[in-house]
């Protein structure tokens, strides 16, 4: 291994580290420590049912109060529950936790040295800035139930290695990590599948490749999203068919909670789009980053880097660059929304969560894009403006 690979390994774990570091520092905040509890504990619940044999579960993960948890193969807590060999559950616990946590700080590390390799050092620390910073990326870290690095390695093995191995390989591989993420849960599954597009339209632009051979990856790299996740959910149906001794109830069962978080209503209610709406605007007052910049700032900065990029564009003819990442950044946004059109069930009473889906993966292309701009502005203000 020579010198320059060395250090590209040392600024990883180092990377992974400090942002490691910043999740199980936030941990002393009781809200941290106990976000989403009632989720985790679906997964504790189903460990510790693993050891005392309570319940036979069908392989369906077992709910605190002692319910099956239909809605999801549950590959996390069968994979959890394997290596849970003596009684001492709180220290088992904490170790998957922190295991969760280091997976995910290690997917962002790697996401951030993909950055730096394209953009630079100045774009790699203001996006680490914003990631250290980000609420929801460190409330999500160590949940067991979540396993939520799952929900970014499809996006940040995109950004790694797709002009690295041959596109087919790269097919087969989303085709898994999909297959593996659906398993855990089907939560936020459209925005995953779109992000894996966004990388993919920039490298491509970059190339200058025709717009029908892009149109064409994205389409096969969408199939292949798609096709991890009917893997998935034919491996769930089965599941329920071992459970319910019938295929026809299984199905039931399974598309009544999937037509309820979709277009339906958890709890039977009468929709209300305008209702709906005025929830939506409620995610836009929740903080974003910096801990306290709501996520109505951040899309309040991108316009503003829309409209000047718009007005001057004669300007950025030669910033070919910085313009195809402001594009993606934009085409971002159709991937970040996707949950809200596909998933107002889910929407509409997980206000307390789904802010997450503004990283899958707006906010993160947008902290690309401001320390992009940040690492071009001395250059374009003597270029364009002091000439």
């Amino acid at each position: 291994m020579n010198i320059i690979a060395k250090f590209k390994n040392i600024g990883f774990w180092t990377t992974s580290l400090i942002i490691f570091f910043v999740f199980i520092a936030s941990t002393a905040v009781t809200y941290v420590e106990t976000f989403q509890a009632d989720s985790e504990g679906i997964v504790t619940t189903t460990i510790i049912n693993s050891i005392t044999n309570a319940s036979n579960t069908g392989g369906f993960m077992l709910l605190p109060d002692g319910r099956l948890y239909i809605s999801a193969y549950g590959i996390q807590g069968k994979i959890f529950s394997l290596f849970a060999l003596g009684d001492n559950f709180d220290v088992y616990f904490k170790v998957l936790k922190y295991t969760v946590g280091f997976m995910f700080a290690a997917t962002l590390s790697l996401f951030l040295q993909s950055i730096k390799r394209e953009f630079g050092k100045i774009t790699f620390f203001v996006t680490l800035i914003g990631i250290i910073t980000s609420p929801w990326l460190i409330l999500f870290s160590l949940n067991l139930y979540w396993v939520i690095f799952l929900s970014f390695l499809p996006f940040v093995i995109t950004w790694r290695y797709y002009n690295e191995i041959k596109f087919r390989y790269y097919c087969f591989f989303i085709v898994f990590l999909f297959f593996i993420k659906s398993l855990c849960g089907y939560e936020y599954i459209t925005n995953i599948s779109l992000s894996c597009l966004i990388p993919i339209i920039y490298y491509e632009l970059n190339k200058e490749t025709h717009f029908k051979e892009i149109l064409k990856k994205c389409a096969i790299t969408f199939v292949s999203t798609i096709f991890g996740f009917i893997l998935a959910l034919g491996l769930h149906l089965v599941q329920g068919y071992n459970h319910f001794g019938s295929l026809q109830e299984a199905i039931k069962v399974i598309s009544q909670r999937g037509t309820a978080r979709s277009f339906g209503d958890t709890l039977g209610k009468e929709i209300s789009f305008f209702n709906d709406f005025i929830t939506l605007l409620k995610y836009f007052k929740l903080p974003a980053s910096f801990t306290a910049v709501s996520q109505f700032t951040l899309f309040v900065v991108f316009m503003l880097i829309i409209i000047y990029f718009f007005i001057n564009k004669s300007k950025f003819v030669k910033e070919s660059k910085l313009v195809n990442l402001v594009i993606v950044c934009f085409i971002s946004l159709i991937a970040t929304f996707s949950w809200v059109v596909i998933a107002q069930g889910h929407m509409r009473y997980h206000l307390h969560i789904n802010s997450i889906i503004f990283y899958i993966p707006f906010n993160l292309m947008l902290f690309v894009t401001i320390g992009f701009i940040f690492s071009r502005l001395r250059d374009i203000i003597n270029h364009y403006y002091l000439k």
